[in-house]
């Protein structure tokens, strides 16, 4: 960089010149820049980051709630099955007493089977 002063003397003009190097202050000028774009680059990143996070999150999250509720539905078939059978034993048990006879063993399966299907 160059840059002239004139200088006034008593019966002429004088100059004085002044010469800096400015490549130190162009390389830093560049180091920003590239800086600052490598912080930006970084910034996007982390961005994308939280953004792909957040997505495995609600989709885990959804997993989950779906895993619950077949959970949940399967507990219910299993509590179903046991209170037919519940059912069945005892309206067999009403009918023997009704009936004021035993039912043999098998005769008594069979029957709370075909009362459980129906239920």
């Amino acid at each position: 960089e160059l840059s002239m002063q004139p200088i006034p003397l008593d019966d002429s003009t004088g100059f004085t010149v002044f010469l800096r190097d400015i490549t130190e202050r162009e390389r830093a000028e560049k180091e920003l820049a590239r800086r600052q774009q490598l912080i930006e680059q970084a910034n996007k990143r982390a961005n994308q980051i939280v953004e792909e996070a957040k997505d495995k999150a609600r989709e885990e999250g959804q997993r989950l709630l779906a895993a619950a509720k077949a959970e949940i539905d399967m507990e219910l078939q299993r509590a179903k099955e046991a209170l037919r059978s519940q059912v069945a034993a005892i309206a067999v048990a009403g009918a023997e007493k009704i009936l004021e006879s035993s039912i043999d063993e098998a005769a008594n399966e069979e029957l709370m089977k075909k009362l459980a299907a129906e239920l």
